[in-house]
């Protein structure tokens, strides 16, 4: 038999192989383990520096963020000096223009910052002060305001005045549109035209009453005639002379100088109400531009924050609702601020019939202090103040393009009711 120790030497030997293999197996899992070490470690390394990276970025982009701000805010500071010295110019426009980008600016970009706490109130303030201005020097430069001239060689000193006021209108104007006082400042030169012409009437009435220096005036009744547009009811002092008067000194001396001042005053408000609906309308066009072009931004803007990736879908929806959001505010105050424009507009021109119906009422008060008289005058004396108040309604009624349902009726009815009716004014009569 065999030896006995040469079984397990045998045994040895076969198993020799796979103890190499384990050993190799050990090795090969060591080797393993220490590349994952090595991974894991240039991950921890890489994901540190790439954090260092952002946090540099965003480092840089808050400092950037901070400059821009103190330059907005050294902007602003700057430019309040300015704001006293287009004051004192009487520059309202540019005042206006300053006062709504630095609100804007405040609102938008400097919102935190606690230095610029109080300039928003005393911009409120200086905005509110500029409004005043604007109304008060409102009815000087609509007052100042002549036709258009008819000559084919008007003066050229007066078209250069013609065209100050013009300017100074317009820029007046303009800055109580920005301000929203349109409609308010059409009111109010209402009431002063309404007056105007009150005032035109009695003051040729006063004139022609030849009362003397040192007596005072009478008291005159205010009233308002029953049509409610105006025109003040004269005093039983001014009217009572009329009565006696001759036909051709009521035509020289009252008719005559009453339809003149009331057509210059009626030329006035035509003149305004020209000028109020020309800027209006610029303004109108402007903001249709302006309109369509903030429509096109925020459809980008839509669509930029539509096209962004996933992982900022949250922020793109909020930053797209916000877009269409203000989009939608500004229509809205560009339509509530079409509409007053458009109110103020038709507005202006009702100034121009009330300018007209308030002198036309004045000149049947003077007729009607005339009734008794009228009838009793000779045929070609009636026709010379019919024909004077008849031209005088063509006239107005043509320039405001208004039908008079107070004078015309009262001139017909005196026409009627005298005895012999001249044959120059039977056809007027009929019209």
């Amino acid at each position: 038999g065999a030896a006995p120790g040469a079984g397990w030497a045998e045994l040895g030997r076969a198993l020799a192989p796979r103890q190499q293999l384990t050993t190799m197996c050990h090795a090969a899992v060591g080797r393993i383990e220490a590349g994952r070490g090595g991974v894991g470690e240039f991950e921890m390394q890489l994901v540190g520096r790439v954090a260092a990276v952002s946090h540099r970025h965003a480092h840089a982009a808050k400092l950037r963020a901070i400059y821009r701000t103190l330059k907005v805010m050294n902007t602003v500071r700057l430019t309040q000096p300015t704001l006293p010295k287009l004051l004192g110019q009487n520059d309202f426009g540019g005042a206006l223009d300053l006062v709504h980008s630095t609100q804007r600016v405040l609102s938008e970009e400097l919102s935190g910052v606690v230095a610029f706490k109080l300039l928003s109130g005393q911009l409120h303030e200086t905005q509110s002060a500029v409004g005043r201005a604007l109304l008060a020097a409102w009815l000087p430069v609509c007052l100042a305001q002549q036709p258009a001239p008819t000559a084919s060689a008007p003066d050229a000193a007066a078209v250069d005045q013609s065209s100050q006021e013009h300017d100074a209108l317009v820029g007046v104007l303009v800055g109580l549109m920005r301000l929203g006082k349109v409609q308010a400042a059409v009111q109010l030169y209402r009431q002063a035209m309404i007056s105007a012409v009150d005032d035109a009437v009695r003051s040729r009435l006063e004139r022609s009453v030849a009362q003397p220096d040192d007596q005072p005036a009478a008291a005159t009744s205010t009233s308002i005639g029953s049509n409610g547009t105006g025109g003040a009811a004269l005093s039983a002092r001014l009217l009572l002379p009329l009565a006696v008067a001759p036909a051709a000194d009521f035509v020289n001396h009252v008719l005559t100088p009453v339809f003149a001042e009331v057509e210059r005053l009626l030329g006035n408000a035509i003149a305004v109400h020209r000028l109020v609906a020309d800027t209006l309308h610029a303004r109108s066009l402007a903001g249709q531009g302006a309109a369509a072009e903030s429509a096109t931004k925020a459809e980008q803007q839509v669509g930029d924050h539509d096209a962004s990736s996933s992982s900022t879908a949250g922020i793109s929806s909020i930053s797209s609702r916000a877009a269409r959001h203000h989009h939608a505010a500004g229509q809205q105050q560009q339509q509530r601020q079409a509409a007053g424009e458009q109110q103020a507009e038709a507005d202006s021109w009702a100034i121009v019939s009330a300018v007209c119906e308030a002198g036309h009422v004045h000149v049947v008060q003077l007729l009607q202090a005339r009734s008794e008289l009228h009838v009793r005058l000779r045929a070609s004396e009636f026709a010379s103040v019919f024909s004077a108040v008849h031209m005088f309604i063509v006239r107005t009624e043509q320039q405001a393009r208004y039908r008079s349902y107070a004078l015309r009726p009262a001139l017909l009815q005196q026409a009627r009711c005298h005895p012999s009716i001249h044959p120059s004014i039977r056809p007027r009569m009929q019209a």
